[in-house]
């Protein structure tokens, strides 16, 4: 259980990194192209589910 917590903050911190380099690389081009969009819904996607999954991780240890 320990593990999948392990997985889930590094996936997190992963992804805030990359939200943040997106975010000081895009800065000069407000349009971004639908790829670009869908890579960032997706990485939200992930974070979000890796949140869920972490969540669900620890409170099934404490329980």
């Amino acid at each position: 259980m320990n593990i999948i917590f392990v997985i889930g903050v590094l996936l997190v911190f992963q992804t805030f990194q990359s939200a943040e380099t997106n975010k000081s690389n895009g800065s000069n081009n407000a349009t971004q192209s639908p790829w670009d969009q869908f890579h960032t819904w997706l990485n939200l996607i992930c974070t979000i589910f890796s949140l869920w999954e972490t969540i669900k991780g620890i409170l099934s240890s404490w329980w």
